[in-house]
């Protein structure tokens, strides 16, 4: 999966360049919350990154793909043996068991959880083309980390709202802030809403 993102990356890159076209590369950071789960051990709110390249058709379409990294506060699993507490002290003892007898124990911790996406975006300028707003919809694919009480990974819908304005004249850097909803409908259900502030670094020929 990742390979064929980078690869279909490239591909842009690659047709970007030929036609001198005005393409885009955008870093965020941010925050995620988790939605839409009635799990008493799911996933909380923690710090979100982002990589996102565009790729402008038009004054008014562009296609973007890029990579989100979430960092949500929540639980792993830990494998022990039964769990003791001698007495008057303060120390908790691990008694090996056999593996039919094990004890499985929820563990606070920071996961890792990534998504990839694919979005159509459309896109409104405004003042004389120093601020865009736009909205986008597309494919992704989201996974979480081993060891997690959470579904591993699933095909996820991306539904993204922004707005980014020039810090120059020649329109090269941008700032910018937006949300992104990334969630399922399966019965292992992942939603996420993630918001993020970036720096963007446009190059090409402006259409």
């Amino acid at each position: 999966m990742i390979r064929s993102i980078l690869i279909c990356l490239a591909g842009l890159t690659a047709v970007a360049h030929s036609l001198d076209a005005q393409s885009s590369v955008t870093l965020g950071v941010g925050g995620e919350t988790p939605l839409g789960s009635q799990d008493p051990f799911r996933a909380g709110s923690g710090p979100a990154f982002s990589a996102d390249y565009e790729f402008r058709f038009g004054k008014y379409f562009s296609v973007d793909a890029g990579e989100q990294t979430w960092l949500p506060s929540g639980y792993t699993i830990l494998h022990s043996g039964v769990v003791s507490i001698n007495s008057g002290a303060n120390l908790i003892t691990f008694t090996p068991v056999s593996p039919a007898e094990a004890v499985f124990i929820p563990v606070p911790t920071h996961l890792l959880s990534t998504a990839v996406h694919t979005t159509a975006r459309g896109i409104l300028p405004l003042r004389s083309d120093r601020i865009e707003l736009y909205l986008g919809v597309g494919p992704g694919y989201a996974w979480n980390a081993r060891r997690s009480l959470y579904p591993l990974s699933a095909f996820v819908v991306d539904f993204e709202a922004g707005a980014r304005f020039a810090l120059d004249r020649q329109g090269r850097f941008w700032v910018g802030a937006g949300n992104q909803f990334f969630g399922n409908f399966s019965q292992n259900r992942q939603q996420w809403l993630e918001t993020t502030a970036g720096i963007t670094y446009r190059f090409g020929r402006k259409r």
